[in-house]
């Protein structure tokens, strides 16, 4: 979770329902899954549906889905709220929220996300590629404004950034497990087109 509007500290988040755990029970996301045949310009992508489902499905709330009540980040900072959504300065939901709410609020916050993928990303992307790169940025912002993956990606090279997922997996400096976990299937995404939360 992110302070462009998502929750987590540092720019990195973890989810109250697994991602601070050492183990995180089997997600396993609708499987039409959309893979370009060619890679496009970042500025012509989108995220795809089941690249928003995988991204939600590390961000749901305590009792899974969309948090409608606000509740307390487990990394500290402000609380959080829908799908990953962390309260800005002025902004009070102790009156909880609606779904439709809290869809509208993971559509804005994702659209933010996908907008630091278009202006940052200088290389063709596949749709899988894409979808990889804005769930690392929709948790950790910084991995593609200012990181070394960033600066592989723009050279052409694909492996050398695909390694770098896994170097945002802390909180504060501590290493999260669960954060691993989601960086190995974002990387998985990236590299195989394989939506699945190990």
């Amino acid at each position: 979770m992110s302070d462009t509007g998502t929750s987590g500290m540092g720019h990195a988040r973890n989810n109250p329902n697994g991602e601070t755990r050492s183990a995180l029970p089997p997600r396993i996301v609708p499987t039409q899954t959309p893979v370009a045949v060619l890679a496009s310009p970042p500025t012509s992508l989108s995220l795809s549906p089941v690249g928003a489902a995988f991204i939600k499905s590390w961000e749901q709330g305590p009792d899974g889905g969309p948090a409608l009540t606000q509740y307390e980040s487990p990394e500290g900072g402000a609380d959080t709220i829908g799908w990953g959504h962390k309260l800005k300065k002025g902004e009070d939901f102790s009156a909880g929220i609606t779904e439709e709410q809290a869809i509208a609020m993971f559509d804005k916050d994702s659209a933010t996300h996908q907008n630091i993928v278009k202006t940052h990303v200088k290389v063709p992307l596949t749709q899988n590629q894409f979808d990889a790169l804005v769930s690392l940025t929709y948790n950790a912002p910084k991995a593609l404004i200012s990181s070394h993956l960033l600066t592989k990606l723009n050279k052409g090279d694909y492996n050398g950034a695909a390694s770098q997922f896994l170097r945002w997996n802390h909180i504060g400096k501590a290493v999260s497990s669960g954060l691993t976990i989601r960086r190995q299937c974002e990387k998985d995404m990236f590299t195989k087109a394989v939506y699945i939360n190990h």
